[in-house]
């Protein structure tokens, strides 16, 4: 395996439960909402939001791991440039994830959900 530094790798394995956690906290939302209120106008924004919300995390979690898996196979050591890519991507998403948590929130909120 190629050598990645520990930085990288701790920040890699922090972030995949948060991105879990987000789609998770998506889809469970949009079953209540799905349970409570059924698909109607009203419903459709929020169920479209969360269903968006859930791909981009799935998008972002297999970019992410796909990556470090080929990051993984260089041998003997990785390139700087696809450290950076990662370290990048790792940041990116650090930073969506408040963003992410905020809209589930503010749905779970506009429809009286805990």
């Amino acid at each position: 395996m190629a050598q990645i530094p520990e930085e990288l790798l701790a920040s890699f394995l922090e972030i995949l439960p948060q991105l879990l956690l987000i789609a998770n906290e998506s889809s469970s939302v949009e079953y209540e909402i799905l349970q409570r209120f059924d698909e109607t106008e009203m419903t459709t924004d929020a169920l479209e939001s969360l269903g968006n919300i859930r791909q981009r995390v799935s998008d972002r979690y297999s970019q992410l791991t796909n990556a470090m898996l080929r990051i993984a196979s260089i041998q003997p050591r990785a390139t700087s440039d696809s450290l950076t890519i990662i370290s990048d991507r790792i940041v990116s998403m650090q930073n969506a994830i408040p963003a992410f948590s905020r809209s589930i929130e503010e749905i779970k909120n506009d429809w009286g959900l805990s």
